[in-house]
């Protein structure tokens, strides 16, 4: 059974008076990637603002290692939990290793030059997040991509059980989200340590979540993701009446006024755009009604023409239409 690290119990958080999530019952595992969802307003900065210690609780008990985290020091509390923001407002103008050094002044003085320990913790985790070539760049010729990953390495370095991320790809390309979410995913299982990610990735946080925190109406659910998201109806609920999940074609897709059937046989890469172009256009997709596309060999046939890009099949169908 994996070792519990933080539990929250019939916590409500929100400001002042105002509650904004209710009634939590939730915990965190070590090595869990967790990711937190909701659509804006439904507390999920509020529940994160308050784990990490930025204010408090307004009902309920947070324990941290079975211990009420309000009884933590301020500088016990960063020995415990890391926090990696969605951007820095400002960028120091410092050499990487500096920045990443960051993480050891809950260890020590400000003054204080690196012990030998410090100096192979900042190697490692720059080794863990890949960006060991760029030590002794300044952070302010980086990337935003690879700032990020420094920041995860400073979080990293600063040796806690516990990470927390807000919205940590939100100002990312997609191939760093990517890099990212997969980074996170892996530095569950070769760190141990628990990570609590607020998100709106939200195939990204399906796809590489241990679990998922649900906030919705004031309520907080927890499970598996792919548990939750039936059960809730995340995909329908974030999406409002802009998405509708398709039976035939087993997933969900953009809302469409008009449904004509449409059938796409092929499962290559090629067939995964046709299908995209022919919802785009206004089809369902259909097993068996409608005219049938078929993808062979990377050629797309449809009624005894042959196309030879997805651009003339479009206007082919544009025409018919």
């Amino acid at each position: 059974m994996s070792k519990e690290i933080l539990k929250l119990v019939d916590v409500a958080v929100g400001y002042e008076s105002h509650s904004i999530v209710n009634g939590i019952q939730a915990t965190v595992n070590e090595s869990e990637l967790i990711t937190v969802l909701g659509k804006n307003g439904a507390g999920k900065s509020t529940l994160l603002n308050t784990l990490m210690g930025f204010q408090k609780a307004l009902k309920g008990t947070i324990h941290l290692h079975q211990i009420p985290i309000e009884d933590y020091s301020a500088k016990a509390l960063a020995q415990e939990i890391a926090i990696v923001l969605p951007r820095l407002s400002y960028v120091p103008a410092i050499k990487i290793k500096e920045l990443v050094g960051m993480g050891r002044l809950p260890y020590r003085q400000s003054w204080q030059k690196y012990s030998q320990k410090d100096e192979q913790r900042i190697e490692e985790v720059l080794s863990l997040v890949g960006m060991s070539a760029f030590t002794n760049d300044y952070a302010t010729k980086i990337s935003e991509g690879q700032l990020q990953l420094v920041m995860i390495a400073r979080a990293l370095c600063q040796e806690t059980a516990m990470i927390i991320l807000d919205e940590p790809t939100s100002n990312l390309d997609i191939e760093n989200q990517y890099r990212i979410f997969n980074l996170l995913a892996d530095l569950t299982k070769k760190t141990k340590k628990s990570l609590v990610v607020a998100t709106h990735e939200l195939n990204l946080a399906l796809e590489k979540s241990d679990k998922v925190w649900w906030t919705e109406n004031g309520n907080l659910s927890e499970n598996i993701p792919e548990q939750l998201a039936f059960d809730q109806q995340i995909y329908r609920k974030l999406a409002g009446n802009y998405m509708a999940f398709d039976e035939d074609a087993q997933r969900f897709v953009a809302h469409q006024k008009t449904a004509n059937p449409i059938r796409v046989i092929g499962n290559n890469e090629l067939s995964y755009w046709v299908r995209n172009a022919v919802i785009r256009l206004g089809f369902s997709l259909s097993v068996d009604a409608g005219p049938i596309i078929t993808i062979e060999h990377n050629q797309i046939l449809m009624k005894h023409h042959q196309f030879a890009t997805i651009s003339d099949l479009v206007n082919y169908i544009a025409k018919e239409k």
